[in-house]
């Protein structure tokens, strides 16, 4: 499998990406958060705590509390804790 990505100076396509999309990621966002130096755990309260104070209307209680329990197993995920059914091996769910 060919990956143009990953072929050549990696660090200036992935710049080169990032600068081209980040006006559209920006534009998209409901929220942003600066994670700044944040370890993981602290990203992960950031996130659950500025998920919690978007109020969406079209969500009930129980939408919501299903929505924190996927956000903390994906962050589980991507940190490798092996929290979420993937056992931190980044594999699919």
């Amino acid at each position: 499998v060919r990956r143009p990505l990953l072929d050549g100076d990696l660090e200036a396509n992935l710049t080169r990406l990032r600068t081209r999309r980040e006006p559209l990621y920006r534009a998209l966002a409901d929220i942003e958060i600066d994670v700044g130096s944040a370890t993981i755990p602290q990203v992960v309260e950031m996130v659950l705590s500025r998920l919690s104070a978007v109020e969406d209307p079209a969500q009930d209680g129980e939408a919501a509390q299903d929505g924190e329990a996927v956000a903390t197993a994906v962050v589980d995920e991507v940190a490798g804790t092996g929290a979420g059914t993937g056992a931190g091996t980044g594999a699919p769910r």
